[in-house]
């Protein structure tokens, strides 16, 4: 990627992306249309290789959508060619297949160093051997598998963005995974869920890597609710970076936020001091330096969660006490006014801020919805028996007197 390249063509890029969303009339909220182009950029300017598409609608008509707009967008701006649709289980992701490639290189994972919160030890800790480890083993033979399946192509350039990338042979590569423009909009997507057949490890595990984190949680399928009330346990950090862009990209220094995660407080206690924190803001920095023409500086913030117990221990009738909290979230802690159903919100917070949680909020989600949709229909056959009752009433109220009148 050419520093000295203008930012033009990227930005010509999102009035595309914009102009096809509306043109197959994928209606996007705001906040929803600000992520997918944004994440679109990042994607397209090498800061992340894979991007979880948590927003915009659900499954299958996510997909139809997403597909729908790569289909139309790449036969305008061929910076987009390289991005494809990514399916593991239910959940819906958007690659870069020549970042996706690089980011699973065996000497890429070895140099990044992926830290492991074991969530199947009650300590939360960082683990310290993973050789041993037959769950982080698992996880790297997954690795090798994206790895097959994605071939790096050394030939190929990044986005200045007039040429093509090409180069891989067809006999190679599946037609999915190339990454020149698609004309079968079916080809756009790459489903995956085989990688996770016969396996152990929880999905969650695998989107931390996936999604460039620095540090992701470690558990199996079979230990998936003890995982998830461990973390409960345990006040978070959370690390939000942010990314600024340049002014000569858009006229003005705009700032967004390039990706969220969390680790216990005790296995971070040096927060954004801590050696995996400082080589990750490190190789951020160099990805913005490649791309200086969009990106101008990155920003980490370090937020603190309390565990659930602690937040227990300071409830009252009203809700939270909002001195426990951080300051930022005081107002909206007064404004909510927390219900006494507070630990189960406790737990959708701290997993809304983790990317990796996200099949956790989906199930969740669904089970919400099942509930919602089944105590509609419950209401529906009440309001109806109430409705025949009425109905009963009126004919017997005036059956005397329409038969006294057809008797006139």
């Amino acid at each position: 990627m050419a520093a000295g390249a203008g930012a033009g063509p990227y930005e010509e890029m999102l009035q595309v992306v914009e102009a096809c969303a509306a043109r197959i009339r994928w209606r996007l909220r705001p906040a929803s249309k600000r992520r997918l182009l944004n994440d679109i950029l990042f994607l397209c300017t090498g800061l992340r290789p894979v991007v979880l598409v948590d927003y915009g609608g659900t499954m299958p008509q996510l997909q139809e959508d997403l597909c729908s707009l790569l289909h139309h967008a790449q036969q305008e701006t061929s910076i987009l060619n390289p991005l494809r649709v990514m399916i593991i289980g239910d959940m819906l992701y958007l690659i870069h297949v020549k970042g996706l490639a690089e980011h699973a290189l065996p000497n890429t994972r070895s140099q990044q160093r992926l830290a492991f919160v074991d969530l199947e030890k009650r300590c939360c800790s960082l683990l310290t051997t993973i050789e041993d480890n037959d769950t982080v083993l698992e996880l790297v033979s997954i690795q090798d598998q994206f790895a097959a399946k994605f071939p790096v192509d050394l030939s190929v350039v990044g986005p200045e963005i007039t040429k093509q990338m090409s180069g891989i042979p067809q006999s190679t590569v599946d037609a999915e995974c190339t990454d020149n423009h698609v004309e079968d909009r079916t080809l756009l997507v790459v489903d995956l869920s085989t990688f996770l057949e016969n396996t152990q490890i929880a999905l969650p595990s695998l989107n931390g890597w996936l999604l460039g984190y620095p540090v992701t949680y470690l558990f199996r399928n079979a230990s998936f609710e003890a995982g998830i009330q461990n973390i409960s346990r345990h006040s978070l950090h959370i690390y939000r970076v942010y990314v600024c862009r340049s002014y000569r990209s858009v006229g003005k220094q705009s700032e967004g936020e390039l990706m969220s995660f969390s680790v216990p407080c005790g296995s971070s206690t040096k927060r954004d001091e801590e050696v995996w924190a400082k080589s990750f803001i490190a190789r951020m920095n160099e990805k913005l330096r490649r791309c200086n023409q969009v990106w101008a500086s990155i920003r980490l913030e370090v937020e603190v969660f309390q565990s659930q117990s602690q937040v227990k221990g300071h409830c009252n009738g009203r809700g939270i006490t909002p001195s426990i909290l951080p300051e930022t979230w005081k107002q909206e802690t007064e404004e909510a006014q927390y219900s006494s159903h507070r630990p189960r919100m406790d737990l959708q917070v701290t997993m809304k801020v983790e990317e990796q949680f996200a099949l956790i909020l989906t199930k969740l989600d669904e089970q919400s919805k099942e509930t919602s949709e089944g105590n509609r229909r419950i209401n529906e056959v009440h309001a109806s028996v109430e409705d025949l009752k009425l109905a009963k009433d009126d004919f017997e109220r005036w059956q005397p007197k329409v038969t006294f009148a057809g008797s006139g």
